[in-house]
């Protein structure tokens, strides 16, 4: 009996090492799978008789920036009009604005803590976002999909008639979203928001230092944030004193050679083109020549791209291009 366990043992162990051995292999596999997929989807290696080698790819974000930001601000309070958007504007930065039609009549009275009709068309002309937050401001995760679509195209109607451009990204009311409701509310959008931070006063209690390590986070991951916030000076999640928020716009604009600070539907439409687009290109005698081949809706999705160029001699040059459009570059 004895001797029959001491085989079992060599056996399983036997066993297991095969098994641990073929479970190496294949993560070794899949890891050097995905980094070869991720290299020659992203990179272009060329090679020119007198430039020497080139590389060329599309960058993450717009202008080669190392991470974007995106502020977006919900429910279309005045303080939008009369405080965020003008601070926004002296800084030469922009904002999106989730406004739910419901609450916002054609003028607004100083007793209103609503933004207006004619406040929502002046923010588009100065080149404010005003986007989608459902009509009724509903819970959508309690709402049926045939309420929730006759409510989201009330408002996308509503804002298309109040700014003469029609949304085409979306915020969830309460941050309440499901599998159904996000699918409901991608449909003729660049994109929904489904991921945010709140940042504000008598609520999240956020101060300057918050808002600029939260920045900076997303410059040391190289990604994009996306900025939630309600009240300024008043209203909802407002700040006593709102010097926290101009000091973080100061922040911003201090950081642009870094950070990408544009709106939710811009940010959102770079990222899906960059993602989506195939580059083919030539290198010869000096002269790039090529196009992104996308196959995103073109009324969607026509944000210009950032093509990112590596000489020999580690120069970066970038240039705009538009996907689907053919780009030619002299690189002598």
């Amino acid at each position: 009996m004895m001797w029959r366990v001491l085989d079992m043992i060599i056996y399983l162990k036997q066993y297991c090492r095969v098994w641990y051995g073929l479970l190496a292999l294949i993560l070794f596999m899949c890891f050097m799978g995905c980094s070869d997929n991720k290299d020659s989807s992203s990179y272009i290696m060329l090679n020119d008789d007198t430039l020497g080698k080139v590389k060329i790819h599309i960058a993450q974000f717009y202008q080669n920036r190392k991470a974007a930001i995106s502020l977006t601000f919900d429910d279309g309070m005045r303080c939008h009009a009369m405080v965020a958007a003008p601070a926004l504007e002296e800084r030469g930065l922009r904002g999106t604005f989730f406004v739910y039609g419901r609450n916002i009549l054609p003028t607004r009275s100083e007793n209103d803590y609503t933004i207006s009709q004619t406040e929502i068309r002046y923010m588009t002309e100065r080149g404010h976002e005003i986007s989608n937050h459902t009509f009724n401001h509903i819970k959508m995760t309690n709402a049926s999909e045939d309420s929730i679509r006759r409510d989201l195209a009330k408002n996308d109607s509503l804002i298309e008639l109040w700014t003469g451009k029609r949304p085409v990204t979306f915020a969830f009311p309460y941050n309440a979203r499901n599998d159904m409701s996000i699918r409901v509310a991608k449909e003729g959008r660049v994109g929904v928001r489904t991921f945010e931070t709140g940042f504000g006063g008598n609520v999240c209690h956020s101060t300057y230092e918050d808002m600029v390590n939260w920045a900076e986070d997303k410059i040391k991951k190289m990604s994009w944030g996306v900025a939630m916030l309600h009240g300024i000076n008043e209203g909802y999640d407002g700040w006593e004193d709102p010097e926290p928020f101009f000091l973080f716009l100061d922040y911003l604009k201090e950081k642009e050679s870094e950070l990408w600070v544009e709106t939710f539907r811009d940010v959102c439409a770079y990222r899906e083109e960059a993602n989506a687009a195939k580059l083919h290109a030539t290198l010869v005698d000096g002269v790039l020549k090529g196009y992104a081949e996308c196959k995103l809706d073109v009324s969607l999705f026509n944000h210009p791209l950032t093509l990112v160029i590596t000489t020999s001699k580690q120069e970066v040059i970038l240039k705009d291009i538009m996907p689907n459009h053919n780009f030619q570059f002299v690189l002598k």
